[in-house]
């Protein structure tokens, strides 16, 4: 069995998806799991993941 890979559609590789995240942000580009309180929750806002890596 083969596997097929779907085009990648990073900000690296896709020109047009990069620009528009430089343009218009990351805002409505998907979700993140957030646990707040012992609740997991979904939350729009992508940068969480990286606040946490700095540890803001």
């Amino acid at each position: 069995m083969e596997l097929q890979h779907a085009p990648s559609l990073s900000l690296k590789a896709d020109e047009s998806c990069r620009d528009d995240v430089q343009e218009n942000g990351l805002d409505g580009r998907g979700w993140v799991a957030v646990e707040d309180e012992g609740i997991w929750r979904r939350d729009p806002d992508l940068t969480w993941p990286i606040a946490w890596a700095v540890g803001v």
